[in-house]
């Protein structure tokens, strides 16, 4: 089984039943049925099935796909693709990318709720927002 790797949990989305992720086109990891470990900094989240994949010229990211990505801009959303990714794989902003929908299957429940403790935590509770 293929690991779904995350550094981050931007916006909370990985504590959610069903979460979206922006990848590099790989029609032979994402496809509707495939399940994957979902991994945060190597630990582990759970089970989720590939439900939904839509591919994505890079150049086609815009707000609301980068804020319901991440909770951020497509700026920011662009910019951190770019740094993940070699200057080849973007290929001047024609990267095919894969926007895809996935859906837990097994959930590691005690350790979301450890993390999600923790990540409200890094929220600032005097103006609500969300750095």
């Amino acid at each position: 089984m293929v690991n779904l790797e995350f550094t981050e949990n931007w916006n909370g989305k990985l504590f959610n039943d069903v979460f979206t992720d922006i990848r590099p086109h790989n029609p032979d990891i994402f496809f509707v049925g495939n399940e994957m470990e979902v991994m945060e900094n190597s630990i582990y989240h759970g089970i989720a099935e590939v439900v939904a994949v839509r591919q994505l010229p890079f150049h086609k990211i815009n707000d609301v796909i980068a804020f319901a990505n991440m909770g951020r801009a497509a700026a920011y959303q662009a910019e951190l693709l770019k740094r993940s990714f070699t200057k080849s794989q973007i290929a001047e902003n024609e990267m095919l990318l894969d926007y895809i929908a996935f859906s837990y299957t097994e959930r590691n429940i005690e350790t979301q709720s450890e993390l999600m403790s923790h990540w409200w935590e890094t929220k600032n509770p005097v103006n609500g927002t969300i750095d």
